[in-house]
């Protein structure tokens, strides 16, 4: 069974980070934050951006679909638990804001999420 998502394994993404494991660039949007499972076994990440343009929705779901797949593709076969993961990984806009939830509790998480831009 895979281990919850635990925020001290997680760490926070800098820019440099941002380009290198989703292959955006920051300045591209109004806010991004990203983090990432430290254990490179571990599939877990949460990215959270705001958009500068609503427009700018579609070309970044369109880019994190494809991050999804290429890492669905790399756990396949031998972490069953992380591929499925991240078949089960919620990535959403709404509003000018945008999730991309890998974590066994994402549901919960896109809960709080939709909660907290309705404010």
């Amino acid at each position: 069974m895979t281990a919850s998502l635990d925020f001290e394994q997680v760490p926070e993404m800098d820019n440099q980070g941002i380009r290198r494991f989703l292959g955006l660039d920051p300045d591209d949007y109004a806010g991004i934050y990203y983090c990432k499972s430290a254990d490179p076994m571990q599939a877990g990440e949460i990215v959270l951006v705001k958009f500068k343009d609503d427009e700018d929705a579609d070309s970044f779901l369109s880019k994190m679909e494809s991050h999804r797949d290429e890492r669905t593709n790399l756990f396949a076969g031998y972490a069953p638990d992380e591929e499925q993961l991240l078949k089960n990984s919620i990535l959403e806009a709404e509003a000018n804001f945008a999730v991309f939830l890998v974590n066994q509790d994402a549901q919960t998480m896109y809960e709080i999420f939709k909660e907290e831009i309705a404010r």
